[in-house]
């Protein structure tokens, strides 16, 4: 049973991607065509203040180097730092936690001695799979989450061998140099068995996978199980030394029990998506961990199915014991970010804006990757959404809607629809300390009241502006918009080479105060931190 399970298992992450990715199109295209459509009512554009006087005229300064940070953005910093190291901490140590079972369970079928160097080696190697749970909570690159990776292995290598050495020595027995093998054999056990598991939550891990990828494992996780039971089920059953007659009556059986078990699995499989939609939606979890559990249990069943090829084992044990780490890991690991992000309660929550230009999909997800997701630390953003941004912000209350007919729900149809959004907005941490990114769906006929609503509950606009020229006359209201709704300091415009200098000048002229322009041609490390520390000092300046 364990075999099947092994490749029932690879079966699931392939249709898995295969479905998030057809989602996502799918979702992509209604939202497109409600985008473009005209809601039953305009919403009424509030005319914006009339230029102060008495005040020197706008002033634009191009940041070359890191902005200088007022104390309210250094104490941001503070709070990102202790979320990242709290976030680093839940997760290290509930994989190692969880590790362990797994380990010990390992070491146990195999009939392999216990010895502190075989745990350490184990765990050490298994608990790895905490790296890119982290990277995607602190919005690490993916080079950068490598690295760490690396490090972490080497660290647990030179422990395999450290550890019985210290062991020898305390008990007095002689230095053995054969030792040094143990990094060796780590290694070959990384490959030959945590390669199957990376390369499975690998593929559910690209980023624009990230938000349905966790729903459409548990989806298919519960629905690819019937066949599979089915037809073990069946086997069962059908006694005779006929082969011919045992394939035709477990067809047989298989597919009556298919048919009478699927409606079952369906009903189950909906349930699990409201209880994840409810669980999100009520902030029991950020999509963060709902993502890292996904690839836990990816870990987990490989595992232990690798485990399971030995033919003395248990499939039953093996199931409990997976079940049990399971389990171990999500409740530590929630746990443990909870007491850890107890500070984010009582700091600061600037709440950023961000408004760009639509149509650069990959450019603008990129931006949002090394800068937005940077700020989820500190405080909420607002958006007005668009497809370009789609697969960043989608999750399960997304995919409900989608499923259930009522994607136009999202979308602000009234004034009074508006400003209720608005008493609601989300402004309170996840169990991990991250702010969510908020959207305000909207049509031709909404957005330019919804957008100016949001200039004035934000500390705070990043307006990508990148390639802007004439024809682009949504992002030249937005800039007219907030000429006359905030002072120039509180916004930061990113420009390349490719922006209309005279465009941009004639679009924010009413304009007073700083005006903070970072050059970002290509979203880097450096230009992308550039902008992340030029928005903390924006947002430490006192509104006049």
């Amino acid at each position: 049973m364990l075999v099947s399970l092994f490749f029932h298992l690879f079966a699931v992450v392939a249709m898995t991607v295969v479905m998030s990715v057809v989602l996502m199109w799918r979702y992509a295209v209604r939202v497109r065509k409600d985008m473009e459509a005209i809601g039953p009512v305009t919403l009424s554009v509030m005319p914006g203040r009339p230029p102060l006087q008495g005040i020197a005229t706008l002033t634009m300064e191009e940041v070359d180097g890191a902005a200088i940070r007022p104390a309210a953005a250094h104490a941001a910093i503070v709070k990102e730092r202790s979320t990242r190291r709290a976030i680093v901490i839940a997760y290290l140590c509930s994989t190692a936690t969880a590790a362990l079972v797994i380990a010990l369970v390992t070491l146990q079928v195999e009939q392999i001695e216990v010895t502190s160097s075989r745990l350490v080696a184990l765990t050490g190697a298994t608990m790895g799979v905490a790296v890119p749970m982290i990277a995607v909570s602190v919005a690490w690159p993916f080079w950068r989450a490598l690295v760490v990776w690396l490090g972490l292995q080497l660290g647990v290598a030179a422990l395999t061998v450290i550890v019985p050495m210290i062991t020898r020595v305390i008990r007095h027995g002689e230095f053995d140099p054969t030792l040094v093998t143990n990094a060796v054999y780590l290694f070959q056990w990384i490959i030959v068995s945590l390669t199957p598991p990376f390369v499975m939550a690998f593929a559910t891990s690209v980023r624009r996978l990230r938000g349905p990828a966790p729903v459409s494992l548990a989806l298919i996780s519960v629905v690819g199980l019937v066949p599979l039971l089915s037809a073990k089920g069946a086997e069962q059953f059908v006694l005779g030394d006929d082969v011919s007659l045992r394939i035709v009556a477990v067809t047989a059986l298989m597919y009556v029990a298919f048919f009478i078990a699927a409606p079952f699995a369906g009903w189950v499989a909906w349930r699990a998506l409201k209880a994840l939609a409810n669980g999100y939606d009520a902030k029991r979890f950020s999509d963060a961990q709902l993502l890292a559990c996904a690839w836990w249990l990816i870990f987990v069943a490989t595992l232990l199915a690798d485990v399971g090829l030995e033919p003395q084992v248990s499939a039953w044990a093996l199931l409990l014991a997976g079940g049990f780490a399971f389990a171990l890991f999500a409740g530590l690991s929630s746990a443990l970010l909870r007491l850890g992000t107890r500070h984010t309660a009582a700091a600061p929550r600037p709440i950023l804006l961000l408004l760009r230009l639509f149509g650069k999909t990959s450019r603008s997800q990129r931006f949002f990757d090394r800068v937005i997701s940077r700020w989820r630390l500190i405080g909420p953003v607002t958006v007005i959404a668009a497809p370009d941004i789609l697969a960043r912000t989608f999750d399960p209350v997304d995919l409900m809607q989608f499923a259930t007919g009522r994607t136009g729900e999202a979308f602000v149809q009234s004034q009074a629809q508006l400003d209720d959004r608005l008493a609601r907005l989300d402004v309170e941490p996840d169990p991990d300390g991250r702010y969510r990114v908020t959207e305000f769906w909207c049509h031709s006929n909404s957005w330019q009241a919804t957008v100016i609503a949001l200039m004035a509950r934000c500390d705070a606009v990043v307006v990508d502006v990148r390639g802007l020229s004439a024809e682009r006359a949504g992002v030249r209201f937005e800039l007219e918009q907030l000429a006359t709704r905030l002072t120039a300091d509180r916004i930061v415009l990113v420009v390349d080479s490719a922006t209309d200098r005279d465009v941009l000048t004639r679009s924010i002229g009413p304009a007073h105060g700083t005006l903070r322009l970072v050059h970002a041609e290509r979203n880097s490390a450096v230009e992308t931190r550039r902008v992340f520390e030029t928005l903390l000092a924006a947002t430490g300046v006192p509104s006049p």
